[in-house]
């Protein structure tokens, strides 16, 4: 599969990143990391694995390092991957969502260790101001039931159907090097990271691009260790 490209960026990512290089190596896709100036053993970690490799001495943030890599990439899919996500099911189903021109970039199912779906995390709806708010106060932890965090999560929808979605987790996300190319990639005012996923996907949809979410595209997902670690 040497048209899809998969960029992986790391910080401080060595007790994750091996089985997520095994499992994107065994896709058949090139596969490259961008290490935003890791101080532990990431760039050893994937140098004995004997991927691509490009170290940034600061960190530059998510946004730049992934363009950084689709740039250092020639392929005309581009596959977004956090360290601590493991692809369970192979590519062929996100790639196939993304053979079409008008389709932007497509989104796979997260699930957890114990092989259940994330299902308030792989997709979601763009934020509104009050959703936002409820976030910010946290009433969605002290009340996830509530009307609002409902429809920001998209906890309505059926998550075992493929379907067009407004934001797929970046997690896990394919794009279009096309699309990626007129949106002028990731903005890098996003920074050290959040939201400039749902940014570029916004940008899609403004451009009447689609966005899909492809259940059958399935990847283990840990949660939040580089999050923990800034």
């Amino acid at each position: 599969m040497r048209d899809v490209g998969i960029v992986i960026v790391t910080h401080n990512s060595a007790e994750e990143i091996g089985p997520c290089l095994d499992a994107a190596a065994a896709t058949g896709a090139e596969v490259l990391v961008v290490d935003n100036a890791s101080d532990d053993e990431t760039g050893s970690v994937v140098e004995r694995h004997g991927v691509r490799l490009i170290v940034n001495p600061s960190n530059v943030g998510f946004a730049a390092a992934v363009n950084q890599g689709a740039r250092a990439l020639s392929t005309p899919l581009l596959l977004l991957l956090n360290p601590d996500a493991v692809i369970q099911s192979g590519l062929e189903h996100l790639r196939e969502a993304c053979s079409d021109p008008q389709t932007a970039a497509a989104g796979g199912l997260l699930v957890d260790t114990h092989g259940k779906p994330q299902a308030s995390y792989a997709v979601r709806r763009f934020p509104s101001a009050t959703a936002l708010c409820f976030e910010a106060l946290l009433i969605n932890r002290l009340w996830p039931g509530n009307p609002v965090n409902w429809h920001y999560r998209c906890l309505d929808l059926d998550h075992s159907i493929s379907m067009e979605v407004e934001q797929p987790a970046g997690a896990f996300l394919m794009m279009r090097r096309d699309a990626w190319e007129r949106l002028a990639g990731l903005d890098e005012d996003f920074y050290p990271l959040w939201f400039e996923d749902v940014d570029f996907l916004k940008r899609a949809k403004d451009e009447l691009y689609h966005i899909r979410y492809v259940p059958k595209a399935v990847a283990k997902h840990t949660g939040a260790n580089s999050i923990r670690k800034i």
